[in-house]
């Protein structure tokens, strides 16, 4: 686990390789220490692991009524240039398996269909499965959106504009209106006051007795 963020610095040239990997020697104990304890305090253990292709995995050793959650690559060879600089420092019993063309992506998301429960991600929206859709999911504005399918179906949008949405509309509205503040308000004599935008004050309003009233991006009531 601790390759997975160093090794990828071994063999490359520059000062800020020679300084990640300085660093890294310095607090190897103390890095060493932490992922360990976190590691021995894990409450899910896995039940089995299969070294090989997923398609033989899932035609020979995934009961055919069993569950499958899949997120399969998106790209040819992906995988393996993420975990080079793994491959490269450790001898193990490596897998052989087949390039993952096209076809072969196909082939595995109708391996998936195939159950009577299943839950996949993919990279591309996928117009025969637009009933199956569940969510789209996008981690940063730019990033790359993943269409969730899945054999049961509730249609949900999870992305930082979506986000930022939900969190505004359940912002209590005053009077009809809500307010959105960029610093925290302050509260005297029973009144709210607080910054708005481009230092504009929001309308001062009186609060019942023993009432809290939000104001802005989590300040405080």
């Amino acid at each position: 686990m601790l390759g997975t963020r160093f090794l990828q610095y071994v063999g490359k040239d520059g000062a800020y390789y020679r300084r990640m990997l300085d660093a890294t020697r310095e607090q190897w104990p103390r890095m060493h220490e932490k992922t360990a304890t976190k590691l021995r305090s894990l409450q899910t253990r896995l039940g089995s692991f299969f070294a090989g292709d997923v398609r033989d995995y899932l035609d020979t050793e995934v009961p055919a009524d069993a569950p499958v959650v899949m997120f399969p690559p998106f790209y040819a060879s992906d995988y393996q240039a993420q975990f080079a600089p793994i491959d490269a420092a450790f001898d193990w019993p490596e897998p052989s398996f087949d390039e993952l063309t096209e076809d072969g992506k196909e082939r595995i998301i109708e391996q998936v269909q195939d159950r009577p429960n299943w839950v996949l991600g993919l990279h591309i929206e996928r117009p025969e499965l637009r009933d199956k859709l569940a969510g789209v999911v996008q981690t940063a504005n730019r990033g790359l959106p993943i269409y969730v399918y899945a054999a049961a179906a509730g249609i949900r949008t999870t992305s930082p504009a979506a986000a930022w949405r939900r969190k505004a509309a359940s912002r209590t509205a005053v009077g009809g209106r809500s307010s959105t503040c960029l610093r925290s308000p302050t509260r005297s004599s029973g009144r709210t006051r607080s910054a708005g935008p481009r230092g504009n004050r929001c309308p001062i309003r009186r609060s019942p007795p023993g009432t809290r009233r939000r104001c802005g991006r989590g300040g405080r009531t």
